[in-house]
């Protein structure tokens, strides 16, 4: 069985490396991004299973706004996509979820909660 490839998009480096690093260690292809803009460009030739992306994007983008392009994609549009955020408020979910993301996580992350969100939206980890 081949690995599920999640791609985390986060412009903390530290935030995407170790998102990064639990991922793999629970048997995940991994691809960070650190610029909404690369992620973007690279999107059409991406196999991907799950999006994990940070609401607050240095460049300039917001998550919802990548939620927003993927669901108007033909391809990527059925792309499980968890958005994780330091504003943890019931509106920015809300806002979240109305503009199709799969799920919202607060920071910080908690393994178990990340774990039990990934399951949910793509099956159960090995």
């Amino acid at each position: 069985m081949s690995k599920k490839t999640i791609c985390v998009l986060d412009d903390e480096i530290l935030a995407a490396t170790s998102i990064r690093d639990l991922l793999n260690d629970l048997g995940f292809r991994v691809l960070p991004y650190f610029r909404a803009d690369t992620f973007i460009d690279e999107l059409p030739n991406l196999n991907v299973d799950l999006l994990i992306t940070d609401y607050y994007l240095n460049d300039g983008a917001k998550g919802i706004g990548l939620c927003r392009a993927i669901r108007s994609s033909e391809r990527h549009a059925r792309v499980p996509i968890l958005i994780i955020s330091g504003a943890d408020d019931p509106a920015l979910r809300a806002e979240c979820l109305a503009a199709g993301a799969s799920a919202f996580l607060g920071k910080p992350l908690f393994l178990s909660d990340l774990r039990e969100a990934i399951a949910k939206l793509i099956g159960p980890i090995q």
